[in-house]
């Protein structure tokens, strides 16, 4: 009796309507692809499960998966969690032993007053 408490206590209304919550998974084809948003969560590389590397990024409400390769897991490494990442995807070439590999290229957003500080050394030099 008092389990059947619990379970309706913990269970929604039937009218209740749902959502599914999977993140988009960003998947570049054409050179300059690219996604831009604030890196949420970091997961590293699962060895013993065979995963690679995860990055979820938050764009306009919306959680994007970027799954992580050995170029992009370099550079992410320096990317810290908050901040707002753009990936770019290069081109596809054979490595040393031949096999296919992406390259894409991180950036982070300059914080808003550094690129204020940058604007207006441009306005100075301008005017002088």
């Amino acid at each position: 009796m008092e389990q059947t408490k619990q379970q309706n206590q913990n269970s929604a209304p039937e009218n209740q309507s749902w959502q599914a919550v999977e993140p988009s998974v960003f998947k570049p084809v054409n050179a300059g692809d690219h996604i831009i948003g604030r890196l949420v969560s970091k997961e590293p590389k699962d060895e013993a499960a065979n995963l690679s590397a995860r990055y979820y990024l938050e764009h306009q409400g919306e959680t994007h998966l970027v799954w992580g390769s050995a170029v992009l897991d370099d550079r992410m490494q320096f990317v810290k969690t908050g901040e707002v990442v753009r990936i770019t995807y290069k081109d596809k070439i054979k490595n040393k032993r031949n096999q296919d590999m992406n390259l894409y290229t991180v950036e982070v957003a300059k914080d808003r007053d550094e690129v204020a500080d940058e604007k207006s050394k441009v306005v100075e030099e301008k005017v002088q």
